[in-house]
């Protein structure tokens, strides 16, 4: 994958984007390499419009509160 942003003691930290293998990509906060704070998650899938999307909070990697859209940015659910 590759890493745009903030680094601290040679981890990912505060405001960044990481693109990884087969157009998965998050953009938001990191705090010691992890994704944590306020990010937007984006994912391809194969079938309907192309990608998911979920918007919202993030605690150390974990999906915490926020929305899922679809390729459209159609609300599909919170989360």
């Amino acid at each position: 994958g590759r890493y745009l942003g903030g680094w601290k003691h040679g981890r990912y930290s505060g405001l960044g984007s990481y693109s990884y293998k087969l157009g998965i990509s998050y953009e938001g906060g990191f705090l010691d390499g992890l994704m944590h704070g306020h990010g937007k998650f984006c994912w391809p899938i194969t079938v309907g419009d192309g990608s998911i999307t979920y918007i919202g909070e993030f605690e150390r990697d974990r999906r915490v509160r926020g929305k899922v859209f679809d390729g459209q940015m159609n609300l599909i659910s919170n989360y």
